[in-house]
């Protein structure tokens, strides 16, 4: 089902097997901080909301580099919270791109209390968040 949809990502929910999935769309290398926190925030009353087990992320089309401040605001105000609400697993489908890659894991690695994972491909990491 689908929740929200912006320029920059849209977001589903799979009631079922209690995943919200993010997936972040072409232009976002032009996004600027604080239409990355937006975009967050609302990922963060989502998740509230639907009280997933599992987050998915695909981060293919992912251009905006996640500078160390808002590394710190997302692991405290989305990642925290989908830790304190029960959240298992976090599975990422990652681009090429070496620094958004990098940005990106260092955003995950900041919280803990579930299950991180990178991938290539959609049905692997699926699979996985699915086990």
């Amino acid at each position: 089902m689908n929740l929200y949809s912006s320029k920059y990502c849209t977001i589903e929910f799979d009631s079922a097997a209690s995943i919200i999935r993010q997936n972040w769309l072409g232009g976002t290398s032009d996004m600027t901080a604080e239409q990355f926190k937006a975009e967050q925030t609302k990922l963060s009353e989502l998740i509230r909301i639907n009280k997933p087990r599992c987050i998915c992320t695909d981060a293919l089309n992912f251009g905006f580099v996640i500078l160390p401040d808002l590394q710190e605001w997302n692991a405290r105000e989305v990642l925290g919270l989908f830790a304190t609400m029960g959240g298992k697993k976090i599975g990422m489908l990652v681009p090429n791109e070496i620094f958004t890659q990098v940005s990106i894991q260092q955003a995950l690695d900041e919280a803990n209390g579930y299950e991180t994972s990178y991938f290539e491909n959609d049905k692997e990491l699926m699979a996985w968040l699915r086990n």
